[in-house]
């Protein structure tokens, strides 16, 4: 499948994002610590679908920032790349606080989504979540080798089986290879723009189609978390992938592409 890069400024920030194939525009919205990488397994299996794929702010090849920022930030980020590309609607799939980021667009401008896909992400943080969040950001200062903070999130992502299949380094040494690493600052960033972050109250407000998939062995965000977001978004379809951890999307990529593309297609 043939891809093609650039570039958009918003915020005073350069923003760096890939395109793929040609049909239906879906923009798919990366995690905490991933850039466009995250997709790489997937999207090439996306056929009939126009795949683009951002680095989000303080990430990849997008530019980092100095200072504090939210997840509405973030969002206007992804709304400027719609309004970059000429596109009025866009279907949106996002992961962790890539969905978080996905709430925030189908809330601020609901008729520019098409459908929406929320993967292993939260409307707010419970007590587990927030202490985690806060955990890392401690780690974050203290731990200098920036392999030994990658096990520790591999060790949070990781499902059961990729767990009895690979030790923490060589998932931490394989991520290395596979995403630029993000700075311990940018990072922290990231997870404070989540802490400040509850679109709860709001979800009554999404008008899109939405999907909802979680894992009941996700530590970052457990069931609970997609359960409470099918509940509260009208209309939402939830679906539990069993013994699945933090990233379906690479834990279990032939699964995701069954349960996503028909959902995007139709």
């Amino acid at each position: 499948m043939l891809f093609s890069m650039a570039t958009y400024v918003h915020d005073g920030l350069t923003l760096w994002y890939q395109e793929r194939g040609a049909g239906t525009p879906v923009i798919f919205i990366a995690g905490t610590m991933s850039d466009h990488t995250t997709w790489d397994i997937v999207v090439p299996q996306f056929k009939g679908l126009r795949s683009i794929t951002p680095d989000n702010r303080d990430i990849g090849n997008s530019d980092i920032t100095r200072q504090d920022y939210s997840v509405r930030d973030m969002a206007g980020d992804v709304l400027a790349l719609m309004g970059h590309l000429g596109l009025e609607r866009a279907s949106l799939v996002g992961h962790s606080l890539g969905g978080m980021i996905a709430q925030q667009i189908a809330i601020l401008a609901p008729a520019r989504v098409d459908k929406l896909v929320l993967v292993c992400s939260s409307a707010q943080h419970d007590i587990q979540s927030r202490s985690l969040m806060k955990l890392w950001i401690s780690l974050r200062e203290e731990i200098a080798d920036d392999l030994i903070f990658d096990e520790v999130i591999c060790l949070c992502a990781m499902g059961p089986d990729p767990l009895a299949q690979f030790s923490l380094q060589e998932a931490a040494e394989t991520w290395r290879k596979k995403n630029r690493p993000q700075r311990g600052s940018a990072f922290i960033r990231n997870v404070e723009a989540t802490l400040n972050n509850d679109t709860f109250a709001q979800l009554g407000q999404i008008t899109a189609p939405a999907l909802v998939i979680y894992g009941d062995c996700d530590r970052v965000f457990t069931r609970k978390h997609g359960e409470q977001l099918v509940a509260a978004i009208p209309g939402a379809r939830g679906i539990l992938m069993e013994h699945c951890g933090h990233a379906p999307m690479a834990e279990r990529p032939a699964e995701f592409i069954r349960i996503v593309r028909p959902f995007l297609l139709s």
